[in-house]
């Protein structure tokens, strides 16, 4: 199965404050193709600018015991995402960003042709 995620960085914070997009939801990513590497948990932070739009995703995986709204306007909140993004914490962090476009086309187009 194809992983189309692109693994969360640090960078992406700031990024992601600039566009406005300050909230974050969490959810279990399970995707067979991402091998077990140590016993880590594989999560999935997917971004919004809207709080109204992001509690709409968060209620739609609220049945996840790691969905969570993070706010990386609250220090708190922001401290943890760093914390998890640390190679020595227990998860393996991607974005809800796809990986490239022409990258994507070109290996969906050799699985389906």
């Amino acid at each position: 199965m194809l992983n189309p995620f692109s693994r969360f960085e640090e960078k992406f914070i700031s990024t992601f404050l600039n566009l406005k997009k300050r909230y974050l939801i969490s959810q279990t990513l399970r995707l067979t193709s991402l091998p077990e590497i140590d016993g880590k948990t594989f999560l999935l932070f997917s971004h919004y600018s809207d709080k109204g739009l992001a509690k709409i995703h968060f209620n739609a995986v609220s049945t996840d015991k790691l969905a969570a709204i993070i706010d990386l306007e609250n220090d708190e909140h922001l401290q943890k995402v760093l914390s998890m993004l640390n190679p020595d914490s227990q998860y393996i962090i991607y974005s809800s960003l796809t990986i490239d476009p022409k990258e994507l086309k070109t290996i969906t187009e050799k699985l389906f042709t």
